[in-house]
């Protein structure tokens, strides 16, 4: 037998309102069609639900079985029909996000103001460099990430979110003063950023020095800004990194200094928010990108579109 679930929320109203005509009362349906999907009911499991006493009507060991079963049936249906309608207006669901170190501080506020609005919105974060996150995304272990061009994934579509530009990041006793020549820097122990990529700004930074005649001496190359950060802390060096001009520089470095440099130029980078091409974004990831990218425009006073 198919269950259908008015049959089933009739039956309900009936048991808790005594009476038929309360129930229909209560339902704003006439008792001539309640009566029936009772009846209806009865007949389908051939048994008897109700016996009448004192003009009320009482429960049977089967009707007090189908109560039961048929409250929790009904309210997992309500439920559902909430989660439904919460998912598709982008107020409820599941956002899987990733981001480079430059785009904790976007995704971060871009967060807080979700959880602020819509509670019942649920977070997946990911932090790791950006040829990974590309690849997260396009397998769709990500919905999307926050990451530096260059996009060398296929099939992935792009937004600019802000500008980037070049820092010497050093420890408070590291002697360096703002601006920092390109000379100077050669002089020191340099970490640089060098990941998975074919031209990126290991590349850039490398051809800057050159440029001048220069031969930095690089100790370390690494693959994600946490882990220059702990080097420099340690002072193993001064680190070169291309870093969003709008995030809280004090909470990002955690005690370091970051300095200005000159004769390094542009580092023609941007951080970007990616997603897949061929597939139709939920409502809630879309309500993520349009508040993710409202905020970086306000934070550097410029934005674009791909």
């Amino acid at each position: 037998m198919e269950m259908k679930l008015r049959p089933l929320r009739y039956f309900k109203a009936v048991v808790e309102h005594g009476t038929i005509a309360a129930a229909a009362e209560a339902l704003h349906v006439a008792q001539p069609p309640l009566s029936k999907q009772i009846r209806q009911l009865e007949a389908d499991w051939d048994v008897a639900l109700f016996e009448r006493i004192n003009h009320r009507l009482h429960l049977r060991d089967e009707g007090r079985f189908l109560y039961a079963h048929a409250c929790e049936l009904l309210q997992l249906a309500d439920d559902i029909d909430t989660r439904m309608q919460a998912l598709s207006k982008g107020v409820a669901g599941q956002i899987r996000v990733g981001t480079t170190a430059a785009g904790v501080e976007p995704v971060a506020r871009t967060i807080a103001a979700l959880n602020r609005d819509y509670p019942d919105i649920r977070f997946v974060c990911w932090q790791g460099e950006p040829h990974a996150l590309q690849t997260m995304v396009d397998c769709r272990t990500l919905d999307l990430a926050v990451v530096p061009r260059p996009i060398e994934t296929p099939g992935l579509v792009s937004r600019h979110l802000t500008p980037l530009r070049y820092v010497a990041l050093a420890r408070p006793d590291s002697g360096l003063e703002d601006p920092v020549d390109l000379a100077k820097l050669a002089d020191c122990p340099l970490l640089l950023l060098h990941r998975n990529s074919r031209f990126g700004s290991f590349e850039r930074v490398l051809d800057a020095f050159y440029a001048r005649g220069l031969t930095p001496s690089v100790v370390s190359e690494c693959s994600d800004v946490p882990i220059l950060h702990a080097l420099v802390r340690r002072g193993v060096g001064v680190a070169l990194i291309a870093v969003n001009p709008s995030e809280d520089e004090a909470s990002a470095d955690a005690g370091l200094r970051r300095h200005g440099v000159s004769g390094l130029p542009d580092p023609n980078a941007e951080l970007v928010v990616i997603h897949k091409a061929d597939i139709q974004r939920s409502m809630v990831v879309e309500r993520f990108c349009a508040l993710l990218h409202d905020d970086s425009v306000d934070a550097s006073d410029e934005g674009r579109t791909d």
